[in-house]
């Protein structure tokens, strides 16, 4: 008997968070997505071809989350503070070459309550001389919510969805 494959593709967003570039060992904050009225949230960190990356020197890249301020307005960048654990599906590894290695992509569902979420990416020494990275957040049922720009303090809207 056949299965009839469901149609997504107006279920979901996929929106994204990190332009793909080469950060070499500079750290940096993703863009902020609103998860608000969503059903499901996944969180996907592609990694393209590093060098440099060892067991001294590799990049850790965390989940982060806000609520919108009392006043409704877009959460600043110093509201952002790390998910616990409990508030994930997965983990994201340690891009070192031994516990993830470049060229591949992770992901991590996000089940918690906050309104915000965004990627922090810390690189540990300076010996990472080449990492291209990009990143995308695939909402569920989104209920059409902002994205916000956090490259060091979310400042304004950058992008706003509409209904399909």
């Amino acid at each position: 008997m056949a299965v009839t494959i469901q149609n997504i593709h107006k279920s979901i967003e996929v929106v994204e968070l990190v332009a793909l570039a080469d950060h070499a060992h500079t750290g940096f904050y993703s863009d902020a997505v609103s998860v608000r009225g969503n059903d499901a949230v996944e969180l996907l960190a592609i990694q393209g071809t590093f060098t440099g990356e060892d067991t001294s020197n590799y990049l850790t890249i965390t989940v982060e989350e806000a609520d919108m301020d009392t006043d409704m307005s877009v959460p600043e960048s110093t509201d952002f503070s790390a998910v616990a654990a409990a508030d994930l599906s997965g983990a994201f590894l340690v891009v070192n070459g031994v516990a993830a290695t470049d060229s591949d992509f992770q992901r991590v569902g996000y089940i918690g309550i906050g309104d915000y979420v965004r990627l922090k990416y810390t690189y540990t020494s300076t010996g990472v001389s080449a990492s291209n990275v990009t990143a995308y957040a695939i909402l569920d049922n989104p209920k059409r919510g902002p994205a916000l720009d956090s490259d060091d303090a979310i400042d304004g809207l950058t992008t706003a969805f509409t209904a399909a």
